[in-house]
């Protein structure tokens, strides 16, 4: 078995040290491509004026199809895998050989911060991804100038019919926004562990001009290490990026705490039974909500430290 790791990276040296280091570390020895986006140095693409990570990313992926890998993992710059990422995405691709991808990070926010299954959606974030060469190959061959060029009109012409046309949606045309239609022709899945198998680092960016500035260390080194201390500072970068997201990169990472939480589902005064829902600490459920004579059964209850 083939697999080949792309890194895109544009302008950000300090998280890609730092990217590099764990992936290293998780998967020593394994194939990797660091495509540098209007850089110079390494592989990638030169100086270019297309919107976006788009062109990088799509002439990575047109690269990595072309060499005929059998996995090809897609890490950008600001992402930090954890020890088990790749067993995760291979195990996650043997037990299921027709899914469209794998995503480690989180896909559901709201759900309890508790390890279990892996789960299914129609849904693609560009995060911490693996494809298997044949669902690769359905989205190298969008990796053309047309696109490039126009990626709106791409879009609206090549996937006339896509559900994601309209409202908020039709707005994200760029290489995730391409990739979420490809998965929606396809009509197949995306698998997602209960619990991400790596932190999202992106505080800033083009799409991110206003982030809070981090690196302010003279040396390089000194800014290498203020990724490292931002990373450790969980309480900050649950400001940064929201709690219910860093709760559960925490939780992956082995570090936070599991929510003990509680299934219930609501029996009408009919006897039938009604929606089901769920209630973290305190355990017990709205009983004030919803009258003196709804009750509750409670389905599944799990107790964490």
């Amino acid at each position: 078995m083939s697999e080949l790791v792309i890194v895109t990276t544009y302008q950000r040296p300090e998280l890609l040290t730092c990217t590099l280091k764990r992936i290293n570390e998780a998967a020593p020895g394994i194939d990797l491509c660091v495509w540098n986006d209007r850089g110079q140095g390494v592989q990638g693409v030169r100086k270019h004026g297309f919107y976006g990570n788009t062109y990088s990313t799509m002439e990575a992926l047109g690269l990595a199809h072309r060499e005929r890998y059998d996995y090809v993992y897609l890490i950008e710059d600001d992402v930090f895998v954890y020890p088990d990422f790749f067993d995760w995405h291979r195990r996650a691709h043997a037990d299921n050989p027709d899914i469209f991808a794998s995503c480690a990070w989180t896909f559901n926010r709201h759900a309890p911060v508790v390890d279990g299954d892996d789960s299914f959606a129609p849904w693609y974030y560009s995060i911490g991804v693996c494809f298997r060469a044949d669902k690769l190959e359905l989205v190298a061959r969008h990796a053309n100038i047309s696109y490039y060029s126009d990626m709106p009109g791409y879009i609206r012409d090549t996937f006339p019919d896509s559900k994601l046309n309209t409202g908020d949606m039709a707005a994200h045309y760029e290489q995730d926004g391409l990739i979420q239609r490809v998965l929606e022709q396809d009509k197949s899945q995306v698998c997602w562990p209960a619990l991400p198998k790596c932190a999202h680092m992106g505080w800033s960016g083009y799409n991110k001009p206003n982030g809070p500035k981090i690196l302010t260390a003279d040396t390089f080194e000194g800014r290498v290490q203020q990724v490292e201390d931002f990373y450790a500072n969980s309480e900050y970068r649950a400001k940064v990026f929201g709690d219910d997201i860093v709760r559960r990169e925490e939780a992956g990472a082995g570090r936070g705490k599991f929510h003990s939480y509680r299934e219930w589902q609501i029996v009408k005064p009919s006897g039938t039974l009604g929606r089901a829902f769920t209630t973290k600490e305190p355990l017990q459920p709205p009983w004030q909500l919803l009258g003196e004579r709804t009750s509750f059964k409670m389905l599944h209850e799990v107790n964490a430290g």
